[in-house]
């Protein structure tokens, strides 16, 4: 059987580890998340102007007083932005490292993949919709002052997720990119020590109950 006091060890190391590491991973996600309020405060100035400026027969019909209403409620909608990534980026199924996600998860501590790697230009998948949720807000406020949800030039796609979802075309921002780069580095080095840890608790369960056992 394997000696007990070496698994003791190598256990609490790794503990350690994954208790740093998981702090490493907060900072990063709270890094994300900033650098997302930070893209989507300009996007949705960014797009509402452009909707405007490319459907100028809508424009008309609102006039002046319509066109400041809107800016208003843009201003709003602007100021919202960190509650509203807190509402749909932050979630603790999006955070490999959150405490819930750790001793028992086979699905978000894949061996085959890292889930918040770029494939090419591509963003992981689960993070880009939250971040989508988050810009189509746009939608809904343009909608009501009466300008269609496609934007001119750049249509909105169908979701093959959600049909009832468009999917917003937009380009992640460079921090957005590296923090998340950052948050995938890490990530493999949880991976990595988790996978080397569930076992090894195993193990220790193992040597006890034989232990257990032999003093019976």
């Amino acid at each position: 059987m394997a000696d007990r006091h070496g698994l003791e060890e190598r256990i609490a190391a790794l503990e350690l580890e994954i208790a740093t590491l998981r702090a490493d991973m907060e900072r990063a996600c709270r890094e994300f998340l900033a650098a997302t309020a930070t893209f989507a405060a300009v996007w949705f100035e960014w797009r509402v102007e452009r909707v405007v400026v490319t459907n100028a027969e809508v424009a008309k019909l609102l006039g002046r007083e319509g066109l400041k209403r809107l800016k208003a409620e843009l201003r709003t909608l602007v100021a919202r932005v960190p509650e509203l990534v807190q509402l749909h980026v932050n979630r603790d199924r999006h955070w490999a490292h959150r405490p819930a996600l750790i001793d028992d998860s086979l699905a978000i501590l894949n061996p085959a993949m890292n889930p918040y790697g770029f494939r090419g230009d591509r963003p992981p998948a689960g993070i880009n919709a939250g971040v989508q949720d988050v810009l189509r807000h746009t939608s809904a406020l343009l909608e009501q002052f009466g300008f269609s949800a496609v934007d001119r030039g750049e249509p909105e796609s169908t979701s093959f997720v959600n049909p009832r979802k468009p999917v917003v075309a937009f380009d992640w921002s460079d921090a957005m990119r590296a923090t998340l780069t950052r948050y995938a580095e890490l990530y493999e080095r949880l991976r990595r020590a988790n996978s080397e840890l569930r076992p090894l608790r195993r193990k220790l369960g193992d040597v006890d109950g034989k232990r257990l056992w032999d003093e019976a």
